[in-house]
């Protein structure tokens, strides 16, 4: 905001059962309520912008992580028509339904998950349901049931995510941006080089033998992990939890960005894709993260980490990564100034913009793992 006159606004949405539990008594936009409360939140940028010196015809969204994902629903979600004109998707991508990675649930899936939950805090009979659940505490509905991520989805807890209710969204993401029926604005995205480290470190994982490894990767792709001991074998990195985190970048982050930033290329979307590769500095204690998931937002900001800072050549890539972002809120396109330039996106190439200690297009990021990954998830 300070260096490039950008207004920026934040919102808050409502997360886990609060935000996405669907159930037949509660109506068929049920379960969407998250992506509705953004909805809303662009609503009233619309109707109020100006008033703060924004531009409502010039309204960037975007977001990280699950943020991302929720971003790639707007494109793909009617309701959000024309709110806003152009896209960031920061370490997540178009979700598709797979196991591991998906964040969107066919709408019987979803009530039945709905249903599950119902159950559990005693409203389970369909006479007087919607008013027992809303009759519950926050704190009853949200303890209700385990909730899974990732890594820990084979010990059978819960995901709450956007389901496909025909109102808020139609199908799966990638498939509308495949059938170019989608809300059709310029988009930069891309992934950390090391995104699984976090997720790993978090689940108390990185450490795990080589025996743990691989018995990890049974239960949790079963027949699949055949194919996988060989290509991520723990033989081939500094550790089995190097390995599963690599394994993990790749299934969740990076070849999901490519098939998104593939689809919407070909959709003939503008799409600019990047790789962040710096290790922040003040990550150094924990040596096994490197360039974790959400390493790259205090360089997006400029705001390093409370009670941290970053060296001087950090300072100078999150000034230049500032005015990339910058670039792309105000037209569409991310060159300019005299920086290196960042090609948009071809599939016959890979290009993208690597973000390290110096900051150089390269090409054919991750290609090998990615083409698998297209085999296990087309």
């Amino acid at each position: 905001a300070r260096r490039h006159g950008l207004v920026v606004v934040s919102l808050n949405y409502r997360l886990g059962p609060l935000g996405f539990l669907a159930h037949p008594a509660l109506g068929k936009g049920s379960g969407n309520y998250g992506i509705q409360d953004q909805q809303a939140a662009l609503q009233w940028v619309q109707q109020n912008i100006a008033a703060f010196g924004g531009d409502p015809q010039s309204v960037t969204l975007a977001g990280e992580s699950a943020g991302a994902f929720s971003v790639c629903v707007h494109l793909t979600s009617t309701g959000s028509k024309g709110l806003f004109h152009r896209a960031v998707m920061q370490s997540g991508a178009c979700p598709q339904k797979f196991p591991q990675n998906s964040t969107v649930k066919p709408r019987a899936e979803a009530e039945a998950q709905g249903a599950k939950l119902a159950a559990k805090v005693g409203c389970g009979a369909s006479a007087g349901a919607a008013a027992c659940l809303r009759g519950k505490s926050y704190k009853v509905l949200l303890s209700a049931l385990p909730v899974s991520d990732a890594l820990t989805a084979a010990d059978g807890g819960v995901s709450w995510g956007p389901n496909i209710d025909g109102l808020t969204l139609a199908k799966q993401p990638l498939d509308l941006v495949r059938a170019k029926t989608f809300n059709k604005v310029p988009v930069l995205l891309g992934t950390n080089q090391d995104e699984g480290t976090l997720l790993v470190a978090a689940a108390g994982l990185s450490t795990l033998s080589a025996t743990a490894y691989t018995q990890f990767l049974d239960k949790m792709f079963g027949m699949g992990a055949m194919f996988l001991k060989g290509r991520y074998a723990a033989s081939k990195y500094k550790s089995p939890g190097h390995a599963l985190a690599d394994l993990m970048s790749d299934l969740v982050f990076v070849c999901t960005a490519r098939r998104s930033a593939r689809a919407l290329a070909e959709a003939g979307i503008t799409t600019h894709l990047y790789s962040f590769t710096t290790s922040p500095g003040y990550g150094k204690s924990n040596p096994f993260l490197g360039a974790y998931h959400g390493a790259e937002i205090p360089f997006v900001f400029g705001a390093p980490p409370p009670g941290l800072s970053f060296t001087s050549a950090e300072a100078g890539l999150s000034v230049r990564m500032m005015a990339y972002w910058s670039r792309f809120a105000l037209a569409g396109d991310p060159n300019g100034g005299g920086a290196p330039p960042w090609p948009a996106y071809l599939k016959a190439t890979d290009g993208n913009l690597n973000l390290g200690e110096k900051v150089s297009t390269t090409t054919g990021l991750k290609q090998a793992a990615c083409d698998f990954w297209d085999t296990m998830t087309p």
